[in-house]
């Protein structure tokens, strides 16, 4: 019932990627997912696949509208990353619908020089920009932090 509350976030926030591809990347084995809840409700939730070289992809990144600009995406991305750093994935690839760029960059992605490098590799969206995210140890408040230096 989970999984199928996020993919209804999923369709309403990213009408672009069509209800099929959803489901598909929603329900992938090939996929693991994150969900943030408060209480029983889904607020969102991310669908990602961990590739070769250390390496994430994040497929899918979504808030419920009625949720936005109360720090949840920010909460949800930063637990994100912690994890991935945990379990030694040292960077998070994506390809960034226009609309959420400027949020990638405040979470620290960056536009990646090397798009070729993942052609074929990553799920790409029509018109999508390809961003990348380096993580890193940093020695503060939080333990583990996007790297701004690449």
């Amino acid at each position: 019932m989970a999984l199928t509350s996020l993919r209804r976030i999923f369709a309403d926030e990213l009408p672009k990627f069509g209800i099929e591809n959803l489901k598909t990347l929603t329900y992938s084995k090939e996929c693991s997912t994150l969900l943030l809840r408060k209480n029983a409700e889904v607020l969102g939730g991310m669908v990602y696949r961990i590739l070769p070289n250390a390496a994430a992809e994040l497929c899918l990144c979504a808030i419920h509208k009625n949720h936005h600009c109360k720090g949840y995406g920010t909460f949800m991305m930063r637990a994100f990353q912690r994890h991935l750093f945990a379990n030694n994935i040292t960077s998070i690839v994506t390809a960034a619908d226009q609309g959420a760029v400027g949020w990638f960059r405040k979470m620290d992605f960056r536009h990646e020089s090397e798009e070729n490098k993942w052609k074929g590799i990553i799920k790409e969206i029509k018109h999508g920009v390809f961003m990348m995210c380096k993580l890193q140890l940093v020695i503060g408040k939080n333990s583990t932090r996007p790297s701004r230096d690449f």
